[in-house]
């Protein structure tokens, strides 16, 4: 046995001898080729490492420029830093706004574009490319000056590098020089929408956003922060899960109360080498083929990627002929002759309510919100008009320029109604002496009122805003001061009264109310009177500018000549700036979808500030940093255990001992050591994987329920339904109570309600109709009236009737929900379901009676509602 292994091993080692021998005959052949077997060989080699250094600086290329392209898209084509800043991002001028004339537009070209993305990716590339990377694999590497060639395309960006690079070894020498990459993301499409909007918007002053974004697939957002104006455009890009924005800027001047704003109009000129046309050129900016005409016009740089309107089986929607597969309609973009329900926004924005309860529009429809009573001088200090649209089931909101300078206007001849904001012409009213002048629609914006005993009879249609806390603007206001004449001397009272009208509706002028209806007696002076409250309406128009319509022209000449009329001096009867009262600050952000800004920040108080950073407005005495504290929690129906939760230092949780059934009401109240804003949310303080699959799974569900509206307080008290787990899929809840003071301190120690949900397998409750809510204050008899009844659970119908009927004998209201139309809204029963309605009530009622069927054949017994009014 030890024989035979001595054998193995002398086999072993000879083995071994000879393979040595092998290598070192392999080794001294190849000598000849530099150590390969053949020519052949060295040349695979040598272009397989050419293409390796070819592809790690193409993708150095590509790493570099998409950065670049998705950043100078974002700052409106230029890295070069902009005085105009939005959201933290410095934003390119394209069209900037010159005093008697309008705006001029600025002409940013691609090849400008190319030529910062040329500098910026040849910078950037120095530090991307690294010569260590070679020379860790025995190269030396010899470099020569590089130089980029960036090619915009509508939607892929090319880019060329010529950059010498020598890489030797012993045996071989490797050289390289041109490269390129391709980045797919739409800069050229956006570019030339942004240039169609300049086009319009310096040459008119209005860009119709609603037509343009339906035929082009594409989304645009408008921003007005005073006095410029913000376009953001945006395009989906599917495979990679996000949008691709290009945002500019129009670079607007202050003129509230100073000057006219108008628009005036230049020639056009048109580029060859990008196919592309510019409005409102002046000559010398043009280096392309320019046309000197003020009547010229450029169509389209974005050619239509939308034809008409496809309808199939299982959708419907704008696209193009070829794309689709179903009935196609040519020219019907925003689906309406085709039908497609599901691109309509079933209901909108109410002003009034701050909620959603406005009625359907219709796609690509547009309308007007106003902030008070408008029209025939009435509008409130403070208040904006709104231009609101449906853009393919979703409600964007565009504001008017600030200080109504801008008003909104409705046309509805085409078959849907079209809302705009245009230029508010009320330069020169005062100086118009008869009706006809006064009410010339193709120059003015202007009414008559003959009715008034006083001299002064011509009034802005809307009064303009003015800087009132600045003391800018009284000019405006001193063209009301009156000496009087013979029906002053006649009749004193009637024409004190008379001019104190005038007065307020001239601007921010006289004795008035703000945007939040309180009402200040500082802007008028006359020593005969003290003017009846009559002359200033009653209170409560604040919020209802939804109920009115301006019947003023859509369509004006924008080029105004006039000149905002000269002040009168001192008179009998004063008129001077509107002066704010005691503060209010905190109604600025009454509105979910109306901004708070400085003009109306500065209307709620005098010692109110504005914050730009947020948006907000404060008083100017605001020096609290002591977060506020939730205490005294207390639940009506359930017993709680008070403890700390382990996940959060400092938390005190609420645990609800019982099971709650979900659709039945959960009533809670605590309060807070000072005056405060508060919300009950899902979000835990730490973003973790339990919020991001809580936010999924919760669906359409709000995750955050706002307990009250802009009043601050210290004492709540909230009635919540918890939802079914068929669309939340859990039921264990922790809610969040987060409370802020007026100064913005949040609490910094959590208070938690920890809640789970129990639910019946088969469902043989009732349904409870929680409330009957009519739109106005009260049923009208002998009218028809909207509704809307609030139900606890989802609910197939709902019916009424005048006397206590059967069920089945009821009228049907055509309403009906599903678990994730439960809603979370201010002002509405939290956890409620709604049914919006119109219903007929006859004039000798005096009761209704209301039921409802849920999805499980339920049905309340009748809920009965009183008719108060007579």
């Amino acid at each position: 046995m030890i024989k035979k292994r001595g054998q193995v091993s002398i086999f072993l080692i000879i083995g071994m001898v000879l393979l040595l021998f092998m290598l070192l005959f392999l080794y001294m052949q190849n000598i000849g080729t530099g150590g390969f077997k053949s020519q052949a060989e060295l040349s695979v080699v040598i272009a397989h490492d050419k293409q390796t250094a070819k592809n790690y600086v193409e993708s150095c290329m590509t790493a570099v420029a998409e950065p670049l392209i998705i950043g100078i898209a974002r700052k409106g084509g230029s890295f070069i830093p902009s005085d105009i800043v939005h959201e933290g991002t410095s934003i390119n001028v394209l069209a900037q706004y010159i005093s008697n004339f309008g705006y001029q537009n600025l002409m940013l070209t691609k090849e400008e574009m190319e030529k910062e993305l040329n500098d910026n990716i040849k910078e950037q590339l120095r530090s991307c490319i690294d010569k260590g990377v070679f020379e860790k694999q025995g190269f030396e590497v010899i470099e020569g000056e590089s130089q980029v060639d960036t090619a915009i395309g509508i939607d892929t960006i090319r880019i060329s590098l010529k950059k010498p690079m020598t890489l030797k070894k012993s045996r071989y020498t490797i050289n390289l020089d041109d490269y390129s990459a391709a980045v797919k993301l739409p800069l050229g499409n956006l570019y030339a929408a942004a240039i169609d909007i300049v086009n319009k918007e310096s040459s008119q002053g209005y860009f119709d956003k609603e037509d343009y974004i339906l035929s082009h697939d594409i989304m645009i957002e408008k921003f007005k922060p005073y006095p410029h104006t913000i376009y953001r455009i945006k395009q989906s890009i599917p495979q990679r899960n996000e949008d691709f924005v290009f945002q500019f800027a129009l670079e607007g001047k202050d003129t509230v109360g100073k000057e006219i704003l108008t628009y005036s109009q230049k020639g056009c000129c048109k580029i060859q080498r990008d196919a592309l046309c510019y409005k409102n050129i002046g000559k010398d900016q043009c280096n392309g083929e320019y046309i000197d005409n003020a009547g010229c016009s450029c169509d389209d740089n974005f050619q239509f990627s939308v034809e008409g309107c496809c309808k199939t089986d299982f959708s419907c929607g704008p696209t193009t002929k070829q794309e689709c597969a179903g009935q196609f309609n040519q020219g019907d973009i925003s689906c309406l002759q085709t039908g497609c329900k599901n691109l309509n926004c079933k209901s909108t924005y109410n002003y009034e309510n701050d909620d959603f309860s406005g009625p359907a529009k219709m796609n690509g429809e547009s309308w007007c919100v106003y902030e008070s009573i408008t029209g025939r001088g009435w509008d409130y200090v403070g208040t904006r008009h709104y231009a609101h649209s449906c853009i393919n089931g979703k409600e964007v909101v565009e504001s008017c320029r600030d200080f109504r300078e801008e008003i909104c206007v409705e046309d509805a001849s085409g078959g849907k109604t079209k809302a705009k904001c245009r230029t508010n012409r009320w330069y020169d009213c005062a100086e118009q002496n008869s009706q006809a002048s006064c009410e010339a629609p193709s120059v003015r914006d202007c009414y008559w009122t003959d009715y008034l005993v006083s001299q002064k009879k011509c009034n802005p249609h809307i009064p303009p805003g003015l800087k009132f806390w600045e003391n800018e603007g009284n000019q405006v206001c001193n063209t009301a001061n009156l000496n009087k004449n013979r029906d002053g001397m006649r009749f004193p009272i009637s024409w004190g009264h008379g001019v104190a009208l005038h007065c307020l509706r001239m601007g921010d002028c006289g004795n008035s109310r703000n945007t939040a209806d309180d009402f200040t007696e500082f802007g008028y002076h006359n020593p005969d009177i003290t003017v009846e409250q009559w002359v200033y309406g009653d209170s409560g128009y604040n919020r209802i500018g939804n109920e009115y319509t301006l019947g003023i022209p859509f369509d004006v000449n924008t080029e105004i000549s006039a000149s905002i009329a000269p002040a009168t001096g001192g008179g009998h009867a004063v008129c001077n700036l509107w002066q704010s009262g005691a503060d209010k600050c905190d109604y600025c952000s009454s509105s979910e979808l109306h901004p708070c800004t400085e003009y109306k920040c500065k209307s709620l108080g005098r010692s109110c500030v504005f914050r730009e950073e947020d948006n907000s407005c404060a008083s100017s005495g605001a020096t609290d940093r002591i977060p506020p504290v939730i205490r005294d929690f207390s639940s009506k129906d359930y017993t709680y255990t008070k403890k700390s939760n382990i996940y959060y230092a400092g938390s005190t949780e609420y645990e609800i001992n019982q099971p709650i059934p979900i659709h039945q009401p959960f009533s809670f109240s605590f309060s807070t050591s000072e005056p405060t804003w508060c919300i009950a949310s899902i979000f835990p303080p730490y973003i973790n994987q339990l919020t991001k699959e809580t936010i999924k799974a919760l669906g359409s569900a709000t995750p955050e329920i706002q307990l009250n509206k802009y009043n601050y307080r210290t004492q709540y008290s909230a009635t919540v339904r918890l939802p079914s787990s068929s669309l939340t899929k859990i039921t264990n809840y922790l809610l969040f109570l987060r409370c802020a003071d007026r100064y913005g301190n949040t609490n910094d120690k959590e208070s938690i309600i920890n809640a789970r949900t129990k639910e019946d397998e088969v469902d043989i409750s009732d349904p409870e109709i929680i409330k009957i809510q009519p739109f106005l204050n009260d049923l009208i008899k002998g009218a028809t009236n909207d509704i809307i009844i609030f139900v606890n659970e989802p609910f197939v119908s709902c019916r009424y009737a005048e006397s206590d009927v059967l069920y089945d004998s009821m009228k049907d209201l055509n309403c009906s929900t599903e678990e994730k139309n439960i809603i979370y809204r201010p002002g509405y029963p939290f956890g409620s379901f709604a049914c919006r309605a119109s219903i007929n009530v006859s004039i000798n009622a005096d009761k209704l009676f209301f039921a409802c069927e849920d999805r499980n054949g339920n049905r309340n017994d009748n809920f009965v509602y009183n008719i108060v009014n007579p």
